[in-house]
């Protein structure tokens, strides 16, 4: 943290806006950090910088507009689905494996129609895998290109 009166001009630049601490994905509000009369500087370490350009642009290549300079995106890989057919219809699934109803396919140890199905999602044990692209965790930047004076 740095003081504003010290560093009045990059904090006219920047104010306040990176001392929040962002705690999770779904964190957009954040907490404030920083002690009174004072400001921080961006701390990028483990996070890759995108140059931000318009929401669309974000969006077709799997970020979100919803992000901006100060909010990180988390990483996100694309979800991984499946099925699977079973001749007992105990619920036995836990994590990304969930029972799915009775189907009525018969079983091979009963006459009955007591076979059902189990539904994987890895989105079901992390959050991870929430997105349609794999997206490294990163932070929104301008670029600017410096051709000299």
């Amino acid at each position: 943290q740095y003081s504003q009166t010290t560093y009045a001009k990059l904090y006219k630049l920047i104010g306040t806006n990176f001392c929040k601490k962002y705690t999770s994905r779904t964190d957009t509000t954040g907490t404030n950090k920083c002690s009174s009369g004072k400001f921080a500087v961006p701390d990028y370490r483990g996070y890759f910088l995108r140059a931000l350009g318009s929401a669309d642009d974000l969006y077709y290549k799997g970020g979100s507009g919803t992000y901006s300079y100060y909010i990180p995106q988390y990483e996100q890989l694309p979800n991984i689905t499946g099925r699977f057919y079973v001749a007992r219809s105990e619920n036995l699934g836990s994590g990304a494996f969930t029972k799915g109803a009775t189907s009525g396919y018969y079983s091979n140890h009963h006459d009955a129609k007591d076979g059902g199905y189990y539904d994987f999602s890895a989105a079901n044990s992390n959050t991870i895998y929430s997105g349609s692209h794999v997206i490294p965790a990163n932070y929104a930047a301008n670029v600017f290109i410096y051709a000299g004076e």
